[in-house]
């Protein structure tokens, strides 16, 4: 096939350059069907994607019926619809039959064909797992694709044999990695698993080498030990905090444990501004009520952020940053930290106070120190009654810093404020899912959700551009330490003990 626009007219490549469509086009396989005539028949093998030129499909799928009689009518595909994408990774039995409704043309890309087309153009790749993300994310269901999840599973191995499997994969994250991988010219291979990693599912890892987790992904002292026998050497974090691996059991059982210390502080920083401006000025009720044609101004009076007093538990480049846009708002900065910065103390309106001082004389109090057992519920009953009347807090840290029982027995007596959270103690079965249709069953986090003076966002903090590519750059560096023999404290974001 050589007529190129034909491609650019489907959306997985409608930005491609012209020398990849012609990539493409050559590894075309062109079809005619005539009314009636199958394009796949019952418990056929798939293995390539589809492209529908001109013409209709009739897809049907056959779940528990014992004949082709029996078949039920899913759904009709017009012109420009495209299926089968998850047999380019892995072909399978299609149990039921695609047939044509009048006369089709079709143009097919073989599995056979697409590895040969991935190795030339990583560009073409990144154009397809673009596309698969968006079609998740949007709730792609038609039968013929029923598998369209796998297809973000099983990405070839790279010229380099370096395979890593990353979970909790998502979209927006495997799409900065690929981008990276090939700028940087590591070809590694990548395997996205949507679930995250836990004891339920640990089978998963079976077979890689390298795991790439985040935030919600787990590894207990159990766990450990049973990675290792399935062959993992090593994980690679997408996050800083590494809280939620037992880096004591990775230590004992040789495996190595890297993180990403830096990509943009400035990312969590600017969010935690946006918390404290959204609380103080009612953005989020102003918003509301004007989408309902409420234009009056009562219940949004604010306070000037000038010449208040912001407390920081945490100095760190993140509260480094902080301090700087605070500075600029007007405000004293009070801060806790057990490793005071001589730099920061030096500016004028910054004072480095202890922890109760803190508590004491702040009118916005926000957390940037990790969660540690020292750290852990810093937030709580006791520390509260310590702090001013209408106190706001902000947490863009870990959930674990705050007593969320207690956050919510101060909201309720008033004794605080307002509060804006980006992270939450109970939040691994919770944040980045789609719950419209389930809800939310912990109670605590409903209660909270329930206050008109939070703001709850879904440990979004990090998420900017700049931060995505610093993570994907961070972790990938990382991983080609160890692909280089660098082993445990060896690497230079190694977060083993040994």
């Amino acid at each position: 096939m050589s007529d190129t626009n034909v491609l650019a007219s489907f959306a997985p490549f409608s930005s491609l350059p012209e020398q990849d469509l012609a990539l493409l086009s050559d590894n075309l396989a062109e079809l005619t069907l005539q009314d009636g005539q199958l394009l796949v028949q019952s418990s056929a093998l798939v293995d390539g994607v589809y492209f529908l030129v001109n013409g209709k499909l009739k897809v049907k799928h056959n779940s528990d019926a014992k004949s082709a009689s029996e078949l039920e009518d899913v759904e009709e595909l017009g012109s420009g619809s495209s299926l089968g994408w998850s047999a380019l990774f892995d072909p399978f039995v299609f149990d039921g039959s695609i047939t044509a409704a009048g006369q089709c043309k079709i143009v097919k890309l073989a599995s056979s064909h697409f590895q040969s087309v991935l190795q030339s153009s990583p560009s073409i790749s990144r154009a397809i797992f673009s596309f698969i993300g968006g079609e998740l994310r949007s709730g792609a269901t038609h039968v013929a694709e029923r598998d369209l999840a796998s297809s973000l599973n099983g990405l070839l191995l790279s010229n380099n044999g370096t395979k890593i499997k990353f979970f909790d994969a998502k979209p927006y994250m495997n799409e900065a990695f690929l981008k990276e991988n090939e700028a940087k010219g590591y070809n590694f291979g990548f395997d996205f698993v949507e679930s995250k990693l836990s004891k339920a599912t640990i089978a998963l890892a079976k077979g890689a080498k390298i795991l790439c987790l985040f935030v919600n992904d787990s590894v207990t002292a159990e766990m450990a030990p049973k990675l290792k026998q399935m062959g993992v050497q090593m994980i690679a974090l997408r996050c800083n905090g590494s809280d939620n691996i037992d880096i004591k059991a990775c230590d004992a059982a040789g495996i190595t444990v890297a993180r990403v210390p830096n990509y943009s502080p400035y990312s969590v920083a600017e969010h935690a501004v946006a918390l404290m401006m959204s609380l103080n000025r009612k953005i989020h009720i102003a918003h509301h009520k004007v989408k309902v044609g409420d234009f009056s101004l009562n219940g949004l009076v604010g306070f000037d952020m000038h010449g208040k007093t912001v407390g920081l538990i945490g100095t760190g480049k993140i509260g480094a940053c902080l301090i700087d846009i605070l500075l600029g708002f007007g405000t004293r900065v009070l801060c806790y930290d057990l490793y005071p910065s001589p730099a920061l103390q030096s500016k004028p309106g910054v004072t480095y106070v202890s922890l109760a001082d803190v508590f004491t004389h702040s009118d916005i109090i926000s957390l940037h120190v990790p969660l540690t057992p020292q750290t852990h519920h810093l937030i709580n009953d006791d520390t509260l009654s310590q702090c001013k009347d209408k106190v706001m807090i902000i947490n863009t840290s870990r959930g674990g810093l705050i007593d969320t029982a207690a956050l919510v027995r101060g909201l309720k007596s008033g004794k605080i404020g307002s509060a804006g959270l980006d992270v939450y103690e109970q939040e691994r079965d919770y944040f980045y899912e789609n719950l419209q249709m389930k809800g939310v069953s912990d109670d605590v986090l409903a209660r909270l959700m329930t206050f008109p003076n939070v703001l709850v966002t879904s440990h979004q903090a990090f998420l900017t551009n700049e931060a995505l590519e610093g993570i994907a750059g961070t972790a990938l560096f990382n991983i080609s330490e160890f692909v280089a023999g660098k082993r445990g404290t060896e690497l230079k974001n190694s977060a083993n003990s040994v």
